[in-house]
């Protein structure tokens, strides 16, 4: 009788063993199975950081058949900038360069040497910003639109995001552009991009 309870026993510690090893190697799995009416949060998912957004280039497949998209496709790749990338305030323009007439490309493109370095670009650069420029055509009064000449008066959204927190803001600020696109033999072209500050 003795040696069935010392069995017993030897029974009893053995599965406590094993109970106690497996419940270690749940825990340092970092996993168990849940008591009945338990429920275990789900693990946190695993966030990405958002991809940064591409620059404009519209030399790339720009439609030359429709006017106002061509004026909104060149307002919108001028004020979309990076300034962790971008040397200077007028790379936009150089990137706008394949929508202009040879006349405003002269106009706007300044060389590098006589550029203004802008306060508001070295804060930008300090800070690595994305740029983001929203433009839109408003009712406002233009000239009559022609077979070879359509003007339209634009309002901008300009919204600066720092590189280390993209979701937040450090400059908002509102243009208006006056905008003429001439027809000529190569379809419409950008004649007119004059910006004034609202």
């Amino acid at each position: 009788m003795f040696a069935m309870r010392t069995h017993r026993r030897m029974q009893r510690a053995a599965a406590a063993a094993l109970a106690a090893a497996t419940l270690l190697t749940a825990v340092a799995c970092g996993s168990r199975n849940p008591e009945p009416g338990e429920s275990i949060p789900p693990e946190a998912p695993v966030t990405q950081a958002p991809a940064k957004p591409t620059l404009p280039e519209p030399q790339a497949g720009t439609d030359r058949n429709d006017p106002l998209a061509l004026i909104v496709t060149m307002c919108e790749t001028v004020f979309t900038r990076d300034a962790g990338t971008e040397k200077g305030y007028s790379d936009s323009y150089r990137r706008a360069k394949p929508l202009m007439t040879a006349a405003l490309v002269g106009e706007l493109l300044k060389p590098a040497t006589v550029e203004r370095p802008f306060p508001q670009w070295v804060r930008w650069q300090n800070e690595k910003a994305w740029i983001q420029g929203d433009c839109a055509v408003t009712s406002s009064e233009h000239p009559e639109d022609t077979a070879t000449s359509v003007a339209r008066v634009l309002s901008v959204t300009e919204v600066a995001h720092p590189a280390d927190d993209p979701d937040s803001t450090t400059t908002t600020r509102d243009w208006v552009v006056y905008a003429t696109a001439s027809k000529g033999g190569s379809g419409w072209q950008v004649s007119q991009f004059r910006v004034q500050t609202t």
